[in-house]
C-alpha cells in the first residue's frame, strides 16, 4: 500500500504541476489576447483623434470661406498665395503700359522739376557716388588749408604757448 500511496501522491504531484503549468499558460495568453487588444483600441482612438482633428478643421475652414469676401475666380485663373493671377493676353498688356505710363510720367516730373535738393550751390554733386563726394570734400579742405595757413599757424601758436609748455617740461615745434 506504500507503493499504492507513493503512486497516487506523484500522480497527484503531476497533477498539480500540469494544472499549475496550464494555469500560467492560460494567464500568459490571456495577457498576450489582452496587449493585442489595448493595441487595436490606441489605434482605434488615434484614427478617431484624427478624423476629429480633420473634420474640425474641414469645419473651420468653411466657416472661414463663408465669412470671407466673395472672389471671382475663373477656371483658367492660377491661385498663388491666395492671390489670384488671371492668364490673358488683355490683362498683361494692361499692366504693362501702365507701367510704362507711370515711368514716363516719373522721368517728365524728373526732367521739369528745377534742381530742387541739392546740397549746395554744386551743381557736379552725383547721388551714389560716394568717392566723388569724399574727394570734393578733400578738395575743399586743402584749398581752406592752404588759404588759411598762416592764420591757423597763428590759431596754433596761441593754442600752445611755449611759454606754457616750458611750465610743464614740454615744448612744442610749431613751425611746419
Amino acid at each position: 500500500m506504500t507503493c499504492l500511496r507513493s503512486r497516487d501522491a506523484s500522480q497527484d504531484s503531476d497533477q498539480q504541476k500540469w494544472l499549475s503549468d496550464e494555469r500560467r499558460r492560460r494567464i500568459y495568453l490571456r495577457k498576450v489576447h489582452q496587449k493585442g487588444e489595448d493595441k487595436k483600441w490606441d489605434a482605434r482612438s488615434q484614427q478617431i483623434l484624427r478624423e476629429e482633428y480633420i473634420s474640425s478643421q474641414r469645419q473651420w475652414l468653411e466657416s472661414q470661406d463663408r465669412s470671407a469676401p466673395p472672389t471671382l475666380v475663373h477656371p483658367g485663373d492660377e491661385i498663388m498665395d491666395g492671390i489670384v493671377i488671371e492668364h490673358g493676353e488683355e490683362m498683361i498688356d494692361q499692366v504693362l503700359s501702365r507701367e510704362n505710363e507711370e515711368v514716363e510720367a516719373l522721368v517728365a516730373m524728373l526732367e521739369d522739376r528745377p534742381n530742387e535738393g541739392t546740397l549746395g550751390t554744386d551743381d557736379s554733386i552725383s547721388y551714389g557716388s560716394d568717392d566723388e563726394n569724399y574727394d570734393s570734400i578733400f578738395a575743399e579742405i586743402l584749398a581752406t588749408a592752404s588759404e588759411g595757413k598762416a592764420a591757423q599757424s597763428g590759431i596754433w601758436q596761441t593754442v600752445a604757448r611755449p611759454e606754457d609748455n616750458e611750465e610743464h617740461g614740454e615744448t612744442m615745434d610749431t613751425t611746419s
